[in-house]
C-alpha cells in the first residue's frame, strides 16, 4: 500500500498533526535521523527536531498553554499499574 504513493522525488511528507490537520513537511528535516536515548534504548529523531516541533506545535512549543488552554489528549484511561 505505502510503495503505491511513495516519491523519492517529493521534497515534503504530510503528517496528521494533533490537531488532526494535515502538515507538510520537508523531508530534509528528517535526514539523517539523529539517534538519542530514551530511557534504556536508542531512537531516531528527526535531525532538526526543533524546526519538526515547530512546525507542528508552533514557534511556542516549548511555552506551558494557560490554563483555560490546556487539555488531555488521550480520551480513554489506561492503567499500566504501579510505576516502578
Amino acid at each position: 500500500f505505502i510503495e503505491k504513493y511513495r516519491n523519492e522525488n517529493c521534497e515534503n511528507v504530510c503528517n496528521l498533526s494533533t490537531t488532526y490537520e494535515l502538515v507538510s513537511i520537508p523531508k530534509n528535516i528528517f535526514r539523517p535521523p539523529k539517534k538519542v536515548k530514551f530511557e534504556d534504548v536508542e531512537v531516531n529523531i528527526p535531525n532538526d527536531y526543533d524546526k519538526y516541533l515547530k512546525i507542528i506545535y508552533g514557534d511556542n512549543y516549548m511555552e506551558i498553554p494557560p490554563k483555560e488552554d490546556r487539555y488531555n489528549h488521550i480520551y480513554n484511561t489506561v492503567d499500566f499499574g504501579p510505576y516502578e
